[in-house]
């Protein structure tokens, strides 16, 4: 699903529209997952153990509720240059590439519904 025609897509399982993750593009090698959807709890370990800790938080202001504390160390700055280098080490290494979320040519593997305005309205 896309908010808009050039929006991120927002992926759901085809079979009981859980929401898995949001792409931007098929150029950009990055999902952000949505760990709700993960069976991680089924065999008795943290979240943070299956995953590993998390090295900082973006958009915190936005959490729903009262956010974790930052963990030591943590800066927008440093999660987000990272970020940046491991996203263009990916995007020349082509290592996003085969994608679970687009074909070779780019093209989403399932034609994202685009909502429109009265659509989202209605949400």
């Amino acid at each position: 699903m896309r908010l808009s025609d050039k929006g991120m897509h927002r992926w759901y399982c085809g079979e009981c529209k859980t929401p898995v993750g949001n792409t931007v593009s098929s150029r950009i090698p990055f999902v952000g997952l949505i760990h709700t959807f993960m069976d991680h709890e089924s065999d008795g370990r943290a979240r943070d153990e299956v995953l590993g800790k998390p090295l900082g938080y973006v958009q915190a202001k936005f959490a729903i509720g009262t956010p974790p504390s930052p963990p030591d160390h943590s800066s927008l700055f440093r999660v987000m240059a990272r970020s940046a280098r491991l996203l263009a080490k990916w995007w020349l290494t082509g290592a996003g590439s085969p994608s679970p979320f687009f074909d070779k040519g780019g093209v989403p593997r399932a034609e994202p519904q685009v909502l429109r305005p009265e659509q989202r309205a209605a949400l």
